[in-house]
């Protein structure tokens, strides 16, 4: 190309860029009123995320425990030991004795209650009154009955001897290591009828009241007597004619 070509060229190209406006420093440019600018473009621009967590999955191990039956615990206290003792009544003027359960072992003062209380039967009659005996006390076997002397002389006689018979038979045959028997009164020793016409103040056993029992055998009642007949013979002379 001639240089004259290459003149006009670069001419054209000068004015070309002249017309189009575009800056060619910093002066050359201008600030931009935010009113000029389309709706939302000046708002700062806010991304949110969501993220979606899937719940939480919790697996619970349950273990199903065999049905217990409901246990019942009961307490049985151990009864208490009894025994059967002979109380001695009066059946139609006769002695007889009444099995009664108690506590065991029977003490002295529970035969007290039991000889002083009324008969447990109708047919049963006694001749020991309430209060009649005092206390009662052991030495060496021997047991001490000690009356009120008042009571005492408030029974009969007659029926004295019934009474101290019913005390000796439920006593001896029923406390443990009591062999004999004797009475007071005011601490003196008592004379007590042993047989209708016999009295004493030493001991008495069981032996002194077995013929007042019932169905007791009748020759317990007959004294130790022998009887001896003696016959005689006698000669009558004769007389011949």
């Amino acid at each position: 190309m001639s240089t004259t070509r290459r003149l006009i060229a670069s001419c054209m190209a000068l004015v070309i860029v002249a017309g189009c406006g575009v800056p060619t420093g910093p002066e050359s440019f201008e600030a931009i009123d935010d009113s000029d600018v389309p709706n939302r473009l000046n708002e700062a621009t806010t991304t949110t995320t969501t993220t979606t967590v899937p719940p939480a999955t919790s697996t619970v191990a349950t273990t199903t425990l065999p049905d217990q039956q409901e246990t019942t615990t009961t307490t049985t206290e151990p009864e208490p030991p009894t025994e059967t003792v002979d109380v001695f009544f009066v059946s139609r003027g006769e002695l007889t004795s009444k099995p009664i359960q108690v506590l065991a072992p029977v003490s002295a003062n529970e035969l007290i209650e039991l000889l002083q209380a009324d008969p447990p039967s109708v047919v049963l009659d006694t001749e020991i009154p309430p209060d009649l005996i005092d206390t009662t006390s052991v030495d060496n076997g021997v047991l001490t009955i000690a009356l009120n002397d008042v009571v005492f002389q408030s029974i009969r006689v007659s029926d004295q001897r019934v009474a101290i018979a019913q005390m000796v038979l439920t006593f001896l045959n029923n406390l443990r290591g009591v062999g004999q028997a004797v009475f007071t009164i005011e601490d003196d020793r008592l004379t007590v009828p042993i047989d209708r016409s016999q009295f004493s103040s030493e001991p008495v056993s069981l032996d002194d009241y077995a013929n007042m029992l019932v169905n007791a055998d009748p020759d317990d009642e007959l004294p130790d007597t022998t009887t001896t007949i003696t016959s005689t013979t006698s000669t009558v002379p004769t007389t011949e004619p």
